[in-house]
């Protein structure tokens, strides 16, 4: 008898036996072990030591490098146009990337499990019968931990190039594509509705004022009151450019078979990408694409910007990358803002779609020196009130769930987080325990973390609220997770400590004096015991501990390479440096 592998977390599919292979930990994230009397076999996660990362890195840039071109060459003739490469590569360039690795990692699980067990079976569904595209490349993310859409993702890289290695079973799922039922949870205002719909009706109105501005800058990061002054810095007229847009479902069957990126290989992974990717392309690149682009020419935003400035609209922003590359096409220059540290990830910065296609990089410090970036400031720390009434003694900040589109497996790493929270809680003593405050992210309609924490009559914090201001009340931050918040933490001069295990597998070679610092002053912590008792050590006194002049120091020092604080004249400069650069 065949032992069974257990792919996903679609229980319709199960066919458990006395043996069961679980392909990774997203595949039982939610999972009751002690429900089921069968035995479960899990095995090392995949790809998660800093050497298989970096070698997994390097296949999918180099390989997506190619895709991309292709990609491009197709999509030009599939909407009878002449765009570049970099005009794709600014729309679909870190979609294409995020596909290529979600393939690239349920290709090598399944591949590691067939070399533990050779005599498994499994349910697949028939190819193409279940559809894997997705409305917009945000949607792509919540798909990757949805268990239907990761069966039938599985199912088809089984059945194009697995299936002579394990025997498979008929099963067809319930659905036929997927639909993102996921919702953030937001608290509804009425005033700010208000507020933002007359907004909209005065910047219709003063268009003809703002059309003009040689400066288009969108989802910057800098506080609202800072963008006012960075416009008038600019001598153009302040505008806040808000471009809410429901993309239909519009789905056209067999559309996808006409973009041929096929390439021979001996390389079977890279056949399976490449037979994968069209399939996986979303609406708003194909049928949905000809609606944005109308859209994005009636829009009332600059005419003819010099420069377009953003921070994170580059990513999952489709009509404004579809804008903004038609910009660019004619000449407009690109500025990105850096939004996320990447510290503790084995990417580098270059191999960032966003970096490769932007004209200027504008960092929050100064460690990376090089022609493309520009040394600024953290562009989150804006217009902070630090001077806020101490009320959290200890405020802890937890992660949540996540999506699984790595080379590697990233619900091990957030088992390990979860599993640090609760060991945390086991092992401080109540006095502590009752001075603290929990922060989740409410992402998701169900939260592991919450439930636990509830269970243990926990405080928790009301995530709705503005993250600095948590920050500025509190005596202690604590980051269960390596954050960016600790970088803001850093500068903003606020006692912090975080949570990274297996931190040494998580780095890449620009991290080496942060780490360096954060260990040495007993910041950084891979085991949750050592952090416990570092808190119980200096709860008592947080300002002796941070307060040390080597801490104070060096804090300074790391805080200039990786996120300056910026102060009363970094707008100004700021403006200066953007007017240079737009030319």
């Amino acid at each position: 008898m065949n032992d069974y592998l257990l792919t996903t977390q679609l229980q319709d599919t199960w066919r458990l036996t006395d043996k069961n292979y679980v392909l990774n930990y997203n595949a039982l994230n939610i999972f009751e072990f002690k429900n089921y009397k069968s035995n479960f076999i899990l095995p090392e996660p995949y790809g998660i030591d800093i050497q298989t990362k970096k070698k997994n890195h390097e296949y999918v840039e180099n390989l997506s490098k190619i895709i991309q071109k292709e990609l491009s060459t197709e999509l030009n003739k599939f909407h009878n146009v002449n765009c570049s490469n970099k005009y794709w590569k600014i729309i679909t360039g870190n979609w294409l990337k995020r596909v290529i690795k979600i393939i690239f990692f349920r290709y090598k699980c399944l591949e590691k499990s067939l070399s533990i067990n050779s005599n498994l079976f499994t349910t697949a569904s028939t190819p193409k019968k279940y559809k894997l595209f997705t409305k917009d490349s945000r949607d792509l993310v919540f798909a990757t931990l949805d268990a239907e859409w990761n069966y039938n993702l599985i199912s088809e890289i089984l059945k194009k190039n697995i299936s002579f290695k394990i025997r498979l079973e008929d099963y067809e799922s319930q659905n036929k594509y997927f639909l993102n039922s996921s919702k953030i949870k937001k608290e509804k205002n009425f005033i700010k509705k208000l507020i933002l719909n007359l907004y909209k009706k005065v910047h219709n109105i003063s268009y003809f004022i703002h059309q003009n501005n040689r400066f288009f800058i969108k989802d910057s990061s800098l506080s609202k009151f800072s963008e006012i002054k960075i416009n008038l810095l600019l001598k153009q007229f302040p505008a806040f450019y808000f471009d809410e847009i429901n993309i239909p479902f519009k789905y056209e069957d067999n559309l996808r078979d006409k973009l041929d990126i096929f390439n021979e290989t001996n390389d079977e992974l890279e056949k399976t990408i490449r037979y994968l990717v069209p399939y996986l392309i979303p609406t708003s690149y194909l049928e949905n694409y000809d609606y944005l682009k109308r859209t994005a020419t009636k829009i009332k935003w600059p005419e003819k910007p010099q420069a377009i400035v953003t921070s994170n609209a580059y990513d999952f922003n489709e009509l404004f990358k579809i804008w903004a590359a038609s910009k660019i096409e004619q000449g407009t220059k690109y500025f990105i803002f850096q939004h996320g540290s990447l510290t503790g990830n084995a990417i580098r910065p270059e191999d960032t779609n966003e970096y490769q296609v932007c004209d200027k990089f504008f960092n929050w410090g100064t460690r990376i020196n090089n022609k493309k970036n520009i040394s600024a400031f953290n562009f989150k720390l804006t217009n902070i009130n630090q001077k806020n009434k101490k009320k959290i003694k200890i405020l802890v900040l937890c992660k949540s769930k996540n999506f699984e589109y790595e080379v590697y497996d990233r619900s091990f790493g957030y088992k390990n987080i979860f599993d640090g929270i609760k060991k945390l809680i086991e092992i401080l003593p109540k006095e502590i325990l009752d001075n603290m405050s929990f922060r989740i992210k409410e992402d998701f309609n169900e939260n592991e973390e919450e439930k636990f924490l509830v269970s243990k009559n926990i405080k928790l914090l009301k995530s709705s609220v503005n993250i600095f201001k948590y920050l500025a009340e509190s005596d202690l931050v604590i980051h269960m997770y390596n954050s960016t918040g600790v970088f803001e933490c850093l500068s903003l001069n606020v006692p912090t400590m975080f949570f990274w295990p297996n931190y040494q597998n998580s780095r890449n070679h620009y991290d080496d004096k942060f780490v360096e610092f954060c260990k040495k002053e007993k910041i950084l912590f891979d085991s949750i015991e050592l952090l416990a008792e570092n808190l119980v050590t200096n709860i008592k006194d947080i300002g002796k501990w941070w307060n040390q002049k080597d801490l104070q120091k060096n804090r300074e020092i790391i805080c200039e390479q990786y996120s300056v604080l910026p102060n009363k004249k970094s707008l100004q400069q700021l403006s200066i440096k953007l007017l240079n650069e737009k030319n």
